[in-house]
């Protein structure tokens, strides 16, 4: 149900280096790539098993469960990246600022960005699934092929 009443919050306010106004929204994405918890060592129960191999597995330790932050936690909360905060803000335009968007820039997930105007908001991820890193990888550049004429008819 829409509330009518609701007037927004500005795009200034958005764009606060504070980060208080933004929460997380939906389920935070764990380090096992789900964002719902999955014990790999639990068997389904529906698996039948002899009772040796039961006992070899009872060896194992379980792992510890995984979490993320709570639904509308605020942003600012959120655990630094190499020294710097897990977001970003800006805001689209200075120079017309009634047509503005507030943006929010994950220094964690190159490419997702979080845009919001008054009541209007939406998310967006552009990249290759990879978080940042530091010393990240450049690759060596193929070495020029030698010409020769041996090689390459006239």
């Amino acid at each position: 149900m829409l509330n009518v009443d609701f007037e927004g919050i500005s795009v200034r306010e958005l764009a606060d280096p504070s980060l208080h106004n933004w929460v997380h929204h939906v389920q935070h994405i764990l380090p096992q790539g789900r964002c719902v918890w999955h014990n790999p060592v639990e068997k389904p129960e529906d698996d039948f098993e002899e009772e040796e191999e039961e006992e070899e597995r009872e060896d194992v330790e379980e792992p510890k469960p995984e979490s993320g932050p709570q639904l509308l936690t605020s942003i600012a909360e959120d655990e630094a990246v190499n020294g710097m905060p897990a977001w970003t803000p800006n805001i689209s335009s200075e120079l017309l600022p009634q047509y503005g968007l507030a943006i929010m820039r994950s220094n964690r997930w190159p490419g997702a960005i979080a845009f919001a105007k008054d009541r209007k908001f939406e998310n967006i991820y552009v990249g290759w699934a990879h978080k940042f890193d530091a010393d990240n990888y450049t690759h060596l550049h193929p070495l020029r092929p030698w010409r020769s004429t041996r090689w390459y008819p006239k």
